[in-house]
């Protein structure tokens, strides 16, 4: 641990921790109450320990740097070939199919129209000049539970996170920024990792990039991890995957999406839009591994 990480702060919801590490703008703490967390320098002050000679159980560890690299996969990863192959097998019709409409497109469409029709910008503008951050955070949720795509267990955090007043309204203006504001999409969407970071156990690929695949019907792709790195491997693609949140990665993805397109169109599978780019790379991994 370095000097200038052997510090003591204070946070409004998650108390006492210790600095384990420092990056640009952001601090990784280990607080005595709430375990590890990942959070801006701003959302904290000097703190103290709880008690003179405090010390942890066990020591808190430095927490793997967010810029380094996850490990190869250890088994043998399927070729994109493979993987046409088992989806076509469950999916006869491929994407013009009866079946794939109903089992992995529907339900995401239903999604998508919910979100820019009860959170387009003209009603997100109208609700947050009202200060209904609560009622944003309740068509959030709605929209969450439209599809399978989140976990429960991330839901069930997503909503822990969003019970303080304050957190709400933090939520809302960042949502808002992040599907409509005027910035470049990359600054908002570190903007809005930042903000997920501060929240913590909502701090999630899928959470980070929900909102924005659907409004967007696609075009910026939704990121469940296991399956999209197993994409990414069978194309030799380098998608340079962090556990936390951000631009690098997310850029990768999209990448990683238009190339998904091009190598589908060459075996003849035509998708509709990024909706289906993603029902492909979830349902293909789903489907060979058995699950």
């Amino acid at each position: 641990m370095t000097a200038k990480a052997k510090k003591w702060v204070h946070h409004p919801k998650f108390g006492v921790g210790l600095v384990t590490d420092e990056y640009d703008e952001k601090y990784s703490i280990s607080f005595v109450s709430f375990g590890d967390k990942i959070l801006l320098k701003t959302a904290v002050v000097d703190g103290a320990p709880p008690t003179p000679n405090f010390t942890f159980k066990s020591s808190p560890s430095r927490r793997p740097s967010r810029f380094k690299v996850q490990k190869a996969r250890r088994k043998p990863v399927p070729t994109f070939d493979h993987l046409v192959d088992v989806f076509k097998g469950y999916y006869p019709g491929g994407f013009d199919g009866e079946k794939f409409q109903r089992l992995e497109r529907d339900y995401k469409f239903r999604a998508v129209n919910f979100v820019r029709s009860e959170l387009s910008e003209r009603k997100f503008r109208k609700l947050l000049r009202n200060s209904d951050h609560k009622g944003i955070c309740k068509l959030a949720f709605k929209a969450v539970n439209f599809t399978n795509l989140i976990y429960q267990q991330e839901k069930i955090k997503l909503r822990d996170c969003l019970k303080a007043v304050e957190d709400q309204e933090k939520f809302s203006q960042q949502l808002f920024n992040v599907l409509y504001g005027s910035a470049e999409f990359s600054l908002r969407f570190e903007s809005w990792c930042a903000l997920l970071a501060e929240l913590g156990d909502c701090y999630k690929w899928t959470i980070a990039t929900y909102f924005s695949f659907l409004e967007s019907q696609g075009d910026r792709m939704f990121f469940k991890p296991a399956p999209t790195k197993c994409i990414a491997d069978s194309l030799g693609f380098a998608l340079n995957y962090k556990t936390e949140p951000n631009w690098f990665t997310y850029s990768k993805l999209m990448e990683l999406a238009k190339s998904v397109e091009q190598e589908l169109r060459r075996r003849g599978l035509v998708p509709k839009s990024g909706i289906d780019i993603q029902g492909f790379i979830w349902a293909s991994v789903k489907i060979e591994s058995g699950v």
